[in-house]
């Protein structure tokens, strides 16, 4: 069965720089969530359909996401993805 995966990001990145998300075909981008000092230049045409947030919850309570993908490395981004992982998501560190 090839259903799709709704994946939750939680970017780490700088402000300014470009987040690629090439996910396989079978991988939809839906929402990304980002520290309220960055704002990701990601790819509209790509993910038309992605949302941005700055709650975690926003990621942790949408029964839609199926994995999380952490890019920031930090004490508090291992916390989310305890807490990714209690919410049934798989997650996975980039």
């Amino acid at each position: 069965m090839n259903s799709v995966k709704n994946v939750g990001l939680l970017y780490g990145g700088f402000p300014g720089k470009e987040l690629q998300f090439t996910g396989k075909q079978n991988y939809r981008l839906k929402k990304i969530l980002v520290k309220e000092d960055v704002t990701p230049n990601h790819d509209t045409a790509r993910n038309p359909n992605t949302e941005i947030v700055h709650d975690k919850n926003d990621i942790l309570q949408d029964e839609s996401i199926d994995l999380v993908i952490i890019s920031d490395h930090t004490v508090k981004d291992v916390e989310f993805a305890a807490e990714a992982l209690r919410a049934g998501k798989y997650v996975r560190l980039a």
